[in-house]
């Protein structure tokens, strides 16, 4: 949630670093003086139709005007993520994680059948279009969807750090794989090198699902860590 008392406080900060009564700010917004003193009181808010206006009137972003201070360039990405998260909420980053890993399922399960259809010698069509090239069409376009989603939310670090969700996508991405080694490199004839080839197969795929499990963990400590040093500096 928005500190009022902190935006309060940076907006008489920034009003008086212009020389401007209360009367006068209100005039240039179309407010009243009484709504200047109960921003700056930290008793209410502005309008949110007010926001930009009242961040040109004092040349600093919507986001400095929500984090109450001014922010140097090199923290401006990290206090903007800082913000969003505050207003999304971890619950519901948190459903966000899990429907991007759905796509990825989607993902998963149309790119299969289509490759799967290309080794047959199916010839389905919708019109005059093969529909192993639909799926596969259908497959890409939704890992791209899930691709810009997991790139441009917030607080990535909180997504990949929910322990039990990870085990659960790596844990069915890693029995896809290991099913298709299985048919992949299953030969009856030669019963020694197809067992061999499934162990590596599982030895490699246990590690990765350590190595996700590691990741997680790690993720975790990190985003604890920075929220309780912007905890720290909010309170201070």
């Amino acid at each position: 949630m928005v500190d009022t008392q902190k935006v309060g406080a940076f907006i008489a900060q920034c009003r008086k670093e212009h020389n401007w009564t209360q009367k006068e700010l209100g005039e240039k917004l179309g407010v009243t003086d009484k709504a200047v003193s109960k921003w700056e009181n930290g008793r209410s808010f502005p309008d949110i139709t007010l926001l930009e206006s009242l961040c040109e009137t004092f040349d600093i972003t919507v986001s400095e005007l929500l984090s109450g201070k001014k922010i140097e360039s090199e923290d401006y990405k990290r206090e903007t993520e800082r913000l969003l998260i505050q207003c999304i909420g971890e619950k519901r980053l948190r459903g966000f994680q899990i429907g991007i890993y759905l796509l990825g399922l989607v993902t998963i399960i149309l790119g299969g059948i289509g490759f799967g259809i290309w080794g047959t010698h199916i010839s389905w069509k919708i019109g005059s279009v093969p529909i192993k090239w639909i799926l596969l069409a259908a497959a890409l376009i939704t890992f791209g969807v899930m691709a810009y989603f997991d790139r441009n939310l917030p607080g990535k670090n909180y997504r990949s750090s929910i322990i039990w969700l990870e085990c659960i996508v790596e844990a069915f991405t890693l029995a896809c794989i290991f099913g298709n080694s299985i048919i992949s490199f299953w030969d009856i004839d030669n019963m020694t090198e197809s067992i061999v080839f499934i162990l590596i197969t599982a030895v490699i795929m246990l590690c990765l699902f350590a190595a996700r499990i590691i990741a997680a963990r790690t993720n975790r400590e990190e985003y604890e860590m920075q929220k309780n040093a912007d905890k720290h500096e909010t309170e201070q």
